[in-house]
């Protein structure tokens, strides 16, 4: 067994964990992307850095190409993210994204432990 046998028995570290934490409500939170995708026609939205990679799994895992590839977008200092002003749907972190989120006025679709997801203004129009 040696060292590489002994490898797999530590515990995992603490930053494993914090990233799990950030896309523990993942698979919900897309479950509700395809559905404004399949009620509304929503499928391109901006997403805050720390949830593009969950996203993109549950893209690629349930093969639903109708949902638009997530991308990292650029981040200033502050962990402030200069965010497109065209999407129809927005999955921000509250804490660093809060000053988008109330000078675009945005409104909330769902919220879970570390995510939200929002929409523009107005009520959700089907294209």
């Amino acid at each position: 067994m040696g060292g590489r046998g002994l490898f797999h028995w530590l515990p995992a570290p603490p930053l494993v964990f914090k990233e799990w934490k950030f896309n523990a409500d993942g698979k919900t939170g897309f479950a509700v992307i395809e559905d404004l995708n399949r009620r509304y026609g929503i499928h391109d939205l901006a997403s805050q850095w720390r949830f593009v990679s969950v996203l993109n799994f549950y893209r690629e895992d349930n093969r639903d190409e109708t949902i638009a590839k997530f991308e990292v977008l650029h981040s200033r200092p502050g962990d402030i993210t200069d965010y497109p002003l065209d999407k129809r749907g927005y999955v921000l972190f509250d804490p660093s994204d809060l000053d988008f989120i109330k000078t675009e006025k945005l409104k909330i679709v769902y919220r879970g432990e570390t995510t939200a997801w929002w929409s523009p203004p107005g009520p959700v129009k089907a294209h």
